[in-house]
């Protein structure tokens, strides 16, 4: 079996890499060393990519792997635990979601299970997903307090930078966050993300 590894994080995939060499009957395939063959020729059975090297629109992202991969496997892995999260990349196009903190073994085991057809994720997130299939929204996860924080100060029309500086945070890890949030809420836009937590509840009105 053949695992494409896609990852922006040289060091990253070259370790995810040499994890899946060690297991039988695994061929790892890091984008880098290709050669001449096309992604296509790869004949990749799983594609392994990293939440950050998605772009925040995620359904765009998954199609155009699949247009290269028409029969390959999407798992995608990262440090993310919140199950919304989670269960919006596979509504979006993922057969599964791997956090690296359980481990090299469970790497493997996560890999043949995508491949053989089944689907890998959190449990919890087995929940948020079905809701989010019936009803077009997010399960109910309250908001972590600096969440809260971001959703309010872009109601007031703050820009990144503001935001950033209220924060005493770098400006690119207010940009981070935000994604996270667009990601875990199927939005593109602060517009949109500022619509969705009022419609539901995360950011009443007075």
């Amino acid at each position: 079996m053949r695992v494409l590894v896609l990852d922006s994080d040289e060091w990253k995939d070259l370790g995810i890499a040499r994890a899946l060499d060690r297991a039988p009957g695994i061929k790892p395939i890091l984008e880098r060393d290709l050669g001449d063959l096309t992604w296509s020729k790869s004949q990749a059975s799983v594609i392994l990519v990293s939440d950050r090297s998605i772009k925040t629109d995620l359904k765009r992202s998954f199609v155009a792997i699949r247009r290269k991969f028409p029969k390959a496997r999407i798992l995608v892995h990262g440090d993310e635990t919140d199950p919304a999260t989670i269960a919006s990349f596979m509504t979006q196009g993922a057969d599964g979601y791997f956090t690296l903190a359980l481990g090299e073994e469970k790497l493997v085991k996560a890999v043949q299970t995508v491949a053989k057809g089944s689907l890998w994720m959190p449990r919890d997130a087995v929940t948020s997903m079905v809701h989010q299939l019936r009803t077009g929204a997010v399960a109910p996860v309250p908001l972590a307090p600096p969440e809260v924080a971001l959703l309010q100060m872009l109601d007031q029309g703050l820009t990144n930078k503001e935001m950033a500086a209220q924060l005493g945070l770098a400006e690119i890890t207010v940009k981070t966050r935000l994604a996270r949030l667009y990601r875990r809420f199927g939005v593109h836009t602060r517009v949109q993300l500022l619509s969705f937590a009022v419609r539901n509840g995360l950011l009443p009105r007075s």
